[in-house]
């Protein structure tokens, strides 16, 4: 329901913009859905491709990235587990939040039976939802090795890498020498601006500090 106060306006053709509104809403309502859909295409089809090869796949096939394809995929999961019905009925900016993989279960659940109530949160309600549960608000810990930290990080680099690239950095973790640590994370460190969000997780979950002498 458009409830948005037009008499505010001045000068302006009221009857297209309500029209607009209702075209936008319309459609909009299809997103969401649509999206889950292509998630459940896009899994079932992973299941059939090699091993190193999705990605590629993605890319040259359905032009789009592994990552957005993840969030495709990830929709169709939180569909399938906790009901369509209500999944579809989110924006699709507020679904791909709770679909993410390190979301708290409690907020899916508080998202969904809202949803069922009528009541349809928005991105910044669940986003803000979301950092209440993890209090990301609050000041980060002082100790890197700390509960806490371990399960933000850890399900900062779930979302973040895929499942071959996990097994890779836990393998990795198991064996590596601190030499092979440091030079991990100086790598990090000449990482790109867009990627520095993850070089932040990963240098913390090598438990590598800034001060930390480099040889």
């Amino acid at each position: 329901m458009d409830t948005f106060d037009y008499s505010t306006l001045v000068s302006v053709d009221i009857d297209h913009l309500r029209h607009a509104a209702t075209r936008a809403r319309s459609l909009l309502a299809a997103v969401t859905p649509a999206a889950i859909e292509i998630g459940g295409i896009i899994a079932e089809a992973r299941e059939a491709i090699p091993h190193g090869q999705f990605g590629k796949w993605c890319v040259a096939a359905l032009g789009i990235h592994r990552r957005r394809a993840q969030i495709y995929m990830n929709l169709a999961k939180l569909a399938t587990t906790h009901g369509r019905a209500r999944v579809e009925k989110l924006p699709l900016e507020a679904a791909r939040h709770i679909a993410a993989r390190s979301t708290p279960a409690g907020v899916i659940n508080d998202v969904l039976n809202r949803v069922a109530a009528g009541d349809i949160p928005t991105s910044a309600v669940v986003k803000s939802l979301i950092c209440e549960a993890r209090k990301i608000a609050t000041p980060p810990s002082a100790d890197p090795g700390s509960e806490e930290e371990i399960g933000k990080l850890s399900g900062f680099l779930i979302d973040a890498l895929d499942v071959p690239s996990l097994g890779r950095l836990r393998a990795f973790l198991s064996g590596a020498s601190p030499q092979a640590i440091r030079e991990l994370n100086r790598r990090l460190e000449r990482s790109t601006p867009t990627e520095l969000l993850l070089q932040n997780g990963v240098r913390t979950a090598l438990g590598v500090s800034e001060n930390q002498p480099q040889t």
